[in-house]
């Protein structure tokens, strides 16, 4: 079953992120499967594989779906489609400008967090977007590509 929601729903929950971060178990310091990815180096529009007629719009690596972004990786449109998600799906206050700053670390580790807690994702809570955080996290799904502030919902295209 897919997992949607529309992304008003979704505000609600930052004051409980805030909470679960409390609770959540610190990651392991040796964690290395992100580090086997490329830095993402760019950002593509992809078709939700359960609904061609919606985009989402992802950090690619030369057009692999397979890489990572961590602080410090900065004007990148892989890091601009990170924090889109970040913003329209886990509620965060942050820019999207492709800065994967301080503030973009934390929404990671929020939106890492959530998943982890709430939905039982096998994830490290790291503050890494590689493929651990791509595959268990949702993205906002759009009926047209080319507009990252249109009406859209929250999807898991990995069902």
């Amino acid at each position: 079953m897919i997992r949607s929601r529309i992304s008003l729903a979704v505000a609600a929950c930052g004051v409980l992120i805030g909470s679960l971060l409390a609770a959540a178990p610190a990651s392991a310091s040796g964690h290395t499967t992100a580090a086997a990815a490329p830095t993402c180096n760019g950002g593509a529009w992809i078709n939700v594989y359960t609904n061609p007629v919606r985009k989402l719009f992802v950090p690619v690596y030369n057009g692999s779906y397979d890489c990572q972004l961590a602080q410090g990786n900065y004007n990148n449109w892989g890091v601009v489609a990170m924090q889109n998600m970040l913003i329209k799906c886990y509620g965060q206050g942050i820019a999207r400008d492709g800065d994967f700053g301080a503030s973009t670390k934390t929404a990671v580790i929020n939106a890492q967090t959530w998943e982890k807690v709430v939905y039982g994702e096998n994830i490290v809570v790291d503050g890494i977007y590689g493929r651990q955080t791509n595959r268990a996290v949702m993205w906002p799904a759009y009926l047209a590509s080319g507009n990252l502030d249109a009406s859209h919902i929250c999807v898991d295209p990995a069902g």
